[in-house]
């Protein structure tokens, strides 16, 4: 077995240094122009976001290994965390927006989430904070996940079509 200063020393020899580790959520390129080009159609235009609530839902995972990584000197964006087989993790959905941010829904393990769930969510939880916060007059900005939609937007359109007025796709 090694003793720590040996391990020190042989970190310092391959030239590793001690770095904290980075969390963070990278957009895919496939998604980076049309994202690039939503943001600067509204910095064009100066729209100021203070009627959007932007939501989505996010794993949140708890990661027992510690806070450092060793890394080479200047190559501290190599910062590679163990994977757990089976570590513990929640699914969280909110929404923030310029008078704060929703209260968050939690979602059980295991638990889909199609659009019955998330059709849920803004019915027991998003409709009652936007009528608190803006008077129901806020605009959702969500992250247009087609499974989470196509049940809402179905729904929708039966009641418009039910009320005689035109449906447009």
């Amino acid at each position: 077995q090694l003793s720590v200063s040996v391990i020190k020393r042989i970190r310092k020899e391959l030239g590793l240094i001690k770095s904290l580790t980075r969390y963070g959520h990278s957009v895919r390129l496939a998604n980076r122009a049309p994202r690039i080009a939503f943001c600067q159609f509204h910095l064009d235009k100066g729209t100021m976001f203070t009627a959007h609530c932007f939501t989505d839902e996010s794993m949140v995972q708890v990661n027992s290994k510690g806070r450092f990584v060793f890394v080479r000197r200047g190559d501290a964006y190599r910062r590679v965390l163990p994977r757990h087989k089976h570590p513990a993790c929640l699914m969280i959905w909110g929404g923030i927006s310029w008078n704060g941010a929703t209260p968050l829904v939690i979602i059980r393990r295991g638990t889909k989430v199609d659009g019955g769930v998330y059709q849920t969510m803004i019915h027991k939880v998003y409709l009652d904070w936007a009528e608190r916060k803006y008077g129901g007059k806020v605009l959702l900005v969500q992250d247009n996940a087609p499974k989470l939609i196509l049940r809402m937007q179905s729904q929708m359109k039966k009641v418009v079509e039910a009320q005689g007025a035109p449906v447009y796709d």
